[in-house]
């Protein structure tokens, strides 16, 4: 198409974005994308080919090792898996809290982790590089990410890591499910949303009496889970749950009625920390 054929006002975007403050725009861009290129890049010993593959936007699986431990890592750039990545390898997303620490210390033993949301992995082998895990067991429906988890539990070496591409359920069967080619998809039981597929649900209530440590984040489906009434019995000792608005009975305060659901349990909230993207938080529960 002529450039003259195009609407007046994308013409005079084009010269705005093409002129002198659109190039210093680019230019600062650029600068901040490497910047955060090169500081996701300390988290492991392969430097140089972290940058290449992450401003090359790379869809392949990568294989990394972590600089601090050792430990194996394996993830996609050019998708969210990034984002995800610098939550938990570079800010802490999941740093246990001091009062979280002398009851992992009690267990007394190498710990079984219940991963409800595995994704790609990555909290999994979070839990492996800074705990004694002698076992992970991960539930994750979405089939792009299923791909990058099943490498990841590969990978761990010294760890028994089963993954299981259902969605974390009260029930067996099957679930309408919204698919994200970048992000993180999500379970619709309603079936509201598009575009939707459908997977597998599995009853994941058994499981949480079983592990010692569980985390929940399964954008939403977490309300069907606290609400059951088997939810009280589980025996894990450390749960730490990302609480959604999506499909919680009170939108406006997901972490209130997380705080209470738990505390009904018989657990104790030891941390609440919300996070800076729409009505979400982070909450560890003990049971001393």
């Amino acid at each position: 198409m002529h450039v003259r054929s195009l609407p007046l006002w994308y013409r005079l975007l084009r010269g705005v974005w093409h002129g002198p403050a659109g190039q210093a725009v680019q230019r600062r861009t650029r600068i901040k994308r490497l910047a955060n290129t090169l500081k996701r890049s300390s988290v492991v010993r392969e430097q140089l080919r972290f940058v290449v593959r992450d401003l090359a936007g790379s869809p392949h699986i990568a294989r990394y090792t972590l600089a601090g431990n050792g430990r194996p890592l394996c993830l996609r750039h050019g998708k969210g898996d990034i984002a995800t990545f610098d939550e938990l390898m570079v800010q802490g997303e999941y740093e246990v809290p001091p009062e979280v620490e002398p009851v992992l210390t009690s267990i007394g033993r190498p710990l079984r982790v219940l991963d409800l949301g595995g994704h790609i992995g990555l909290f999994g082998a979070w839990a492996a590089a800074h705990w004694d895990v002698a076992s992970i067991v991960s539930y994750e429906p979405d089939p792009n990410s299923a791909a990058v988890l099943w490498a990841q539990s590969r990978a761990q070496g010294g760890i028994t890591w089963e993954v299981v591409p259902a969605a974390a359920w009260n029930a067996n069967g099957r679930l309408p499910f919204v698919v994200s080619s970048s992000w993180i998809g999500h379970v619709d039981p309603e079936g509201m949303e598009e575009p939707e597929t459908s997977v597998a649900a599995r009853d994941v209530l058994p499981h949480l009496m079983e592990a010692d440590v569980v985390k929940i984040d399964i954008e939403g489906a977490e309300w069907t889970l606290l609400e059951d009434p088997r939810f009280a019995r589980t025996g894990a000792r450390v749960i730490v749950l990302e609480a959604h608005a999506r499909f919680c009975p009170d939108p406006a305060s997901p972490a209130r009625l997380a705080q209470r659901t738990l505390e009904r349990a018989g657990l104790r909230v030891a941390h609440v920390r919300p996070k800076p993207y729409g009505r979400v938080a982070l909450l560890w529960a003990i049971r001393p």
